[in-house]
Order: C-alpha cells, then structure tokens, then sequence
C-alpha cells in the first residue's frame, strides 16, 4: 500500500473486485510519481505529440494518466530490479556496504537516477564517463533490455524531467524515526521510495 501511495495509486474496491487506480481527486499529491509524470507531460505538450494517442485512452485525461501510468510502472520496475541486484551484490561481497549505490549520497535526484539506468547499468564500464565510473564503481553492466529507452520514452519523457517535489510520509509509514515510532512530516519523494525500500531486506 505504501509503494502505491509513493506512486500516486490505491487500492479499489469495484463490484467485489479489487483494482489498482488513481487516488481520489482531494487525496492526490503532487509529488507523486504518477502526479509529478502527469503534470511534466501537460506542462510538455507530449500527448498531442504522441503517435497514435487514442491508443492510450479516448479523452486527453485518459491518455495524460495511462502514459503517465505506464512510465511509473516501467521506472518503478527498473528502481526495483536495481534494489535486488543491490541486496545480491552486498551479499555476495560478505554484507560489505561498499556495494551499496542506491542511497542519497550516490542517487540524489531523478537525474541521477536516470544517469544510473542509461549511463551506467546500459553502459559497459569501459565506455562509461570517469566520473559515472567514480561514483558506481561497484555497479556491472548488464545486457537487459530493461535499460533501453522505451519507445514510450523516446515519444515522451524520461524520469530525469521529473521536477523534485516532497510527498506527504504515509499514515502507515513502515520508517521508522529515532525512537521507533511512524515517521511524520514529508520526504523528497525519491529519498521517500529509496528509505521505503531500504526498511526491508
């Protein structure tokens, strides 16, 4: 419930049925993935832009929230397949934290972020920039197509047009603060999701 709060989507309850959708209308937060896609590809001009846009929905907010929708799942994948090659590297390497690179200190904003799937995950070490080299030393290469540019990408936006924005800490917060209690207050969202997915092992 949390990863889909951090997303922008809850969970519904339609004919006995449960669904995954948007936040209700009062309860959305701009910080959200999917809020803060949403609002990057207004603000673009993307839809318009699309190739064949009814294919994402009949009306323009159908299409703003099913691109939008379809580029935080693909992020939000590649965030996660990234949190357990982490979680396999620290231990194969006998929990040395050295291997650790999903943290605020090497991914600081949705630039960063996106250098890490492009420039260095889809990049061999040799080819990789001395200073990307520098920082994710630890990190291999990998032949997946998991970080190529998605044709959805190439048509519309990328996570590093993201603005930084702050996400209110959900009501039933996993984090945990100093004395052990549910954390208060707002996060950056990307230091919100990789706390959210360093609370668990």
């Amino acid at each position: 419930n949390e990863l889909l709060y951090i997303i922008g989507l809850t969970e519904v309850k339609e004919k006995g049925k449960k669904l995954i959708g948007r936040r209700a209308d009062g309860d959305r937060q701009k910080g959200s993935l999917i809020e803060n896609t949403m609002s990057r590809l207004q603000s673009l001009g993307k839809i318009a832009r699309l190739k064949n846009p009814e294919r994402f929905g009949e009306t323009e907010e159908e299409r703003l929230f099913n691109v939008a929708l379809q580029l935080s799942i693909n992020w939000i994948n590649r965030i996660l397949f990234l949190k357990l090659l982490e979680a396999q590297l620290i231990k194969y390497h006998q929990g040395n934290q050295d291997f650790a690179f999903l943290d605020l200190t090497k991914v600081r904003n949705y630039n960063d972020m996106d250098s890490l799937f492009f420039d260095v995950l889809a990049c061999e070490s040799n080819q990789r920039d001395k200073d990307i080299k520098d920082i994710f030393a630890q990190v291999p290469y990998l032949n997946s197509s998991l970080f190529e540019v998605t044709e959805i990408e190439h048509e519309t936006i990328v996570l590093s047009n993201l603005k930084a924005r702050s996400l209110s800490i959900f009501g039933a917060t996993v984090l945990k603060d100093e004395q052990g209690n549910r954390r208060t207050g707002q996060l950056d969202t990307l230091a919100y999701l990789l706390a959210f997915l360093n609370a668990y092992k």
